[in-house]
This record gives structure tokens, sequence and C-alpha cells, in this order.
């Protein structure tokens, strides 16, 4: 694989969400051949690395508008010593527990979003460091890796130029935005 394969499809919001319900048949399909794992993971984080050079997710900052992140332990003490506040009234102020009991920010978007920025970026939740979580072992997260293809520029990329690329079973990838 050349790294001059690896392009960006589509970064459109709305565009991705059409063309993730138009091709959700055949992402199922993507998914199933990834589970296999019957394919190269140095090619798929090769994609991954180079489709995230490519695209600023603080240009875009989707995630922070529609999901909402947990936070672990270290997240609270880290983001309430940054706010100058105790943990207790971070935790009152900006967070609630889920269906989950795990603590999650009480709105969305983020409270810390501001002008597509977030006001606490370098202390950020791990959640948000994190996401689109394609440093992470895909074999065990597809379904995640598919959802997060509806929201993520970056994530979408990375599916479509990894079934172009790298599944090659199927012809119909081959180019088709071409």
């Amino acid at each position: 694989m050349k790294m001059q394969n690896i392009r960006i499809f589509e970064t459109n919001l709305q565009k991705i969400q059409e063309l993730c319900e138009l091709y959700e048949y055949d992402n199922w399909d993507f998914r199933n051949f990834l589970k296999s794992g019957a394919f190269s993971k140095s090619e798929f984080f090769l994609i991954v690395k180079k489709v995230q050079s490519l695209i600023d997710c603080k240009k875009c900052s989707n995630c922070c508008k529609i999901l909402k992140s947990t936070l672990n332990k270290k997240d609270i003490k880290r983001i309430s010593s940054h706010l100058n506040l105790s943990e207790k009234e971070f935790m009152t102020n900006y967070l609630k527990k889920n269906k989950n009991q795990e603590f999650e920010f009480k709105k969305k978007p983020c409270i810390f979003l501001k002008k597509n920025k977030c006001t606490i970026y370098k202390v950020r939740p791990e959640n948000c460091r994190d996401y689109p979580n394609l440093h992470k072992e895909i074999v065990p997260r597809t379904i995640q890796f598919l959802s997060n293809a509806r929201v993520c520029p970056v994530a979408f990329n990375v599916l479509e130029n990894a079934k172009n690329l790298i599944w090659v079973d199927d012809e119909y990838f081959n180019g088709w935005l071409e």
C-alpha cells in the first residue's frame, strides 16, 4: 500500500451522515471483514496515521457537540484543579452519572466548547483525548468504529480508505468515490 493512495474522501458532516446511511450494509460487511482479522494491522494503522495528519480535529469539534464524554477519577481531579474548584464543586456543577453509573458532562454540546474550541484542551478528559480511538486495537471495537465514522471525519475517512485499500475481497470499493 502506498501512502499517496491514502486520501480524504469527505469532511462535510452532512455528506458523511448520508454516505454512512447509503453504505450501511456494505460497511457492515466490511466490519465482518475486520472481525475476521484477515487484514494487515500495520496497513490499517498506516491509514489512521496518514488520515489524522490530513484532518485537523480542532476545526470540526463535532464529537464535542453531539457526544458526552465520560470522566474517570484522574480526569475529575485534573480538571477541577485546573478550574480552581474542589472535586465536589466540579462534580456538582458540571457532571452527572449516566445509566452505567459513570460520570459524564451534564450537557451537550460540551460546556467547555466555546467558538468550536475546547477551553480545557490541555486537561481534557482521557476519553476526549482518545476519541475516535483509532490508535487502539480495531478488531474488538468494530461496531464503535462504524458508529464513530458517522460522527467523525477522521474515522469516516479511515473507514473509506481502509475499504478502498485493504478490503480486497470486494472490487466494488476499489475507487468508489474517484
